[in-house]
């Protein structure tokens, strides 16, 4: 028996070798893709929740006054602005900024509209649901 160059055996082999070779490249390459967008994705929830935490603390500090926290609380506001402005979706940045932008003391009524429109485009980004309606969340956090 003489093997040609088309033997049908032989390039049978190959292509299975081939194939092979080719989907264990691509399941790495897939399987890191992803790997990294969840370690993107947990950087930017843990930055909307400690924001969120210390936008709650800050609130609190200023209704029961606790000098003594509130160099604490502001590092802590300021460490997760700076993580949301690395990390965070341009949805999430831009009401950050609106919301950030308001110099009123406390959250007035406007501050919260802001608040809510920065918590919606937080779900937008981390969970990807689509709007819930802000007075369910208002209900949620002013208890109104």
């Amino acid at each position: 028996m003489t093997i040609t160059a088309l033997d049908p055996v032989i390039l049978v082999g190959i292509l299975g070798m081939a194939g092979v070779a080719v989907g264990a490249l691509l399941q790495h390459r897939l399987g890191k893709t992803a790997e990294v967008e969840r370690f993107r994705r947990q950087l930017r929830t843990d930055a909307y929740a400690a924001y969120l935490e210390a936008v709650g603390q800050s609130e609190q500090l200023r209704i029961i006054g606790d000098p003594d926290r509130r160099a604490d609380i502001s590092a802590a506001a300021i460490l997760a602005k700076a993580r949301i402005c690395a990390f965070g979706a341009g949805p999430v940045v831009i009401a950050l900024a609106a919301f950030e932008g308001s110099k009123e003391p406390g959250l007035t009524p406007a501050k919260k509209v802001l608040l809510l429109d920065l918590i919606q485009a937080m779900r937008r980004d981390a969970v990807g649901e689509a709007d819930i309606d802000p007075r369910n969340i208002e209900r949620i956090l002013f208890q109104v």
